[in-house]
């Protein structure tokens, strides 16, 4: 179906174009391009953690192998609507995800409410269990742009032996009352996820199908990541097909730079603000958006720092060298 994408674009360019954001995002390209460290204006996309807690224990996050360092937090509604209000000139898309899950964020609706009375593009992650009867009539109302449902698997097997979780059914049952409470709306659009590890890489035509059965407007193929701080990395459960794996883990990988730090920013649960999604345990720490303005950590002296490092030499950043940029690969599209 053709409606759901002509909304969701039509959201994003609203964002987009909305008072002088549009201005704001040419600058910050400029300032990439040119090689500045001091950026002439804000990111444009802000990656926000509501909560870093979660209802799973899956062995290839942070939080469920109990390796996280930082304690568990909810941002606080004031504190996010405060993040907001200092970006709005500048901010055209809001990812409401990192480590957790966030809708057990108690305000996480109130959150992307807010965020779309500025107008702001908005893209949530969940892991499709939902803990509350109302969070299927409320994903649906709240005004989401865009929810990705990481399945991750498409056996009960595989989905017990690396979510811990026995609820395999209950999720397909969960997109399916999604999608069928949202045929008289467009929004919002609903990716399905499959994480490509071994057990999945010859089960990707299944995970199509899967998908479309669901009615899910797209399929999302997510290269697995296994090199977590303070984790031995076990290669053994990447797919054998090298097309399926992250480029960080092949011989000879090297990073030739990276926009990240120009074009978005990371806030952490406890308001700490991060490089991007990579520094999980809060390692690269530029500012606390609870004790000053945004405006005011964005070019202080250690994330201009940062910049400046990753313009000289992306690979002497020990948090840079084993990342790499596009997790996702090529999808299926309804």
């Amino acid at each position: 179906m053709i409606l759901p994408f002509i909304v969701k674009y039509m959201s994003l360019l609203r964002s987009a174009f909305h008072q002088k954001r549009l201005l704001n995002l040419l600058l910050v390209v400029y300032c990439y391009a040119a090689g500045k460290s001091k950026v002439s204006g804000l990111p444009f996309l802000l990656q926000l953690e509501p909560t870093n807690r979660c209802n799973l224990n899956c062995a290839l996050c942070l939080t469920g192998l109990k390796k996280l360092k930082r304690p568990e937090a909810d941002i606080s509604f004031s504190q996010f609507s405060r993040i907001i209000d200092h970006l709005e000139g500048s901010l055209v898309y809001l990812v409401l995800y990192n480590l957790g899950e966030s809708l057990l964020h108690p305000q996480i609706y109130d959150m992307i409410a807010y965020a779309k009375k500025k107008n702001i593009f908005v893209r949530l992650s969940t892991n499709g269990e939902f803990t509350r009867e109302s969070d299927i009539p409320d994903i649906i109302n709240c005004g989401l742009d865009e929810l990705v449902v990481s399945l991750d698997f498409i056996t009960a097997d595989t989905y017990n032996k690396y979510k811990r979780s026995r609820s395999f059914q209950k999720v397909l049952d969960n997109i399916q009352a999604l999608m069928k409470i949202r045929r008289s709306n467009c929004k919002p659009f609903i990716n399905v996820q499959l994480l490509l590890v071994r057990e999945n890489e010859g089960l990707i035509r299944e995970f199509y199908d899967l998908a479309a059965r669901l009615g899910a407007d797209k399929a999302l193929l997510k290269k697995a990541r296994v090199n977590f701080p303070q984790v031995q990395p076990d290669k053994s459960i990447l797919p054998r097909r090298q097309r399926y794996i992250r480029e960080c883990y092949k011989d000879n990988y090297k990073r030739t730079g990276c926009c990240r730090p120009w074009f978005s920013t990371v806030v952490l649960s406890d308001c700490s603000v991060v490089p991007c999604c990579f520094d999980m345990q809060g390692a690269y720490r530029f500012g606390d958006t609870a004790a000053s303005r945004f405006s005011r950590i964005w070019n202080n002296g250690t994330y201009t720092g940062f910049r400046s490092q990753a313009l000289r030499d992306i690979n002497g950043i020990a948090l840079c060298k084993e990342c790499s940029l596009s997790d996702y690969l090529d999808n299926f599209t309804r």
